[in-house]
């Protein structure tokens, strides 16, 4: 019998998506199948599932020339988009982000998995925020 904590899990890059149906299994009652018993302690659902889930973004000119909103942090040297489990996280955090002046902005959901695929491809990291502008999580598409 094999067991795997949510961090061997993840060290194993086990897909997401694999962690989040057995979690499920489990909470319902259900065993998984296979010799296999997964230990989830010390992993946040919200945190297991975010490549599964919607989050919100803000958009920079939506309408218009569109793009989402992202940022600069010179201490580290990254370029990235931020992201937030929720809208109003995303409209309280707008408020202390770099922004151009005259531009309008929208806050708008989008599939993290989308997300992921924009920022990879512009170069960008995906930082999880809360509402006061900490960073939760910090993803390399």
């Amino acid at each position: 019998m094999q067991v795997l904590s949510g961090l061997a899990m993840r060290q194993a890059r086990v897909p997401i998506r694999v962690i989040s149906v057995i979690a499920n299994s489990i909470r319902s009652g259900n065993s998984p199948k296979g010799n296999t018993i997964v230990l989830l302690e010390g992993v946040k659902m919200k945190d297991a599932q975010v490549e599964d889930q919607w989050v919100w973004v803000v958009v920079q000119d939506p309408g218009g020339k569109e793009q989402f909103l992202g940022q600069y942090d010179k201490r580290e040297d990254i370029s990235y988009i931020p992201a937030f489990y929720s809208k109003e996280e995303a409209q309280q955090c707008l408020m202390n982000m770099a922004r151009r002046k005259n531009c309008p902005y929208e806050v708008q959901a989008i599939l993290f998995e989308e997300l992921a695929k924009d920022a990879a491809a512009n170069g960008f990291m995906v930082f999880i925020l809360n509402e006061k502008g900490q960073v939760l999580k910090k993803i390399r598409p």
